[in-house]
């Protein structure tokens, strides 16, 4: 997954560490630990918020195949970034 913007100097989401993160809110002058914080809070949200929504499209009759792969992929990504802001705490 490509970002439209970039944290550091990574667009791409599996290059992009906490400490790109820290950076990025030390630079912002804003609590890395606030920032981790939010980040976590939407990781672990966003895969139940994207499969209702996935759910609430197939009731509307607006289904498709993609839509499934589109939620794997979020929930995987989110898991990845719960980790990496996981094992930089235990640091």
């Amino acid at each position: 997954m490509k970002l439209a913007m970039r944290i550091g100097k990574h667009y791409k989401m599996r290059e992009i560490q906490s400490r790109h993160f820290i950076d990025l809110a030390k630079a912002c002058r804003y609590p890395a630990s606030k920032l981790l914080a939010i980040l976590s809070e939407l990781a672990e949200q966003l895969p139940d918020e994207a499969l209702s929504l996935s759910e609430e499209f197939r009731r509307t009759s607006i289904a498709h195949d993609l839509m499934d792969r589109l939620i794997e992929s979020i929930a995987a990504q989110c898991a990845a970034t719960l980790r990496t802001i996981k094992a930089s705490s235990n640091i």
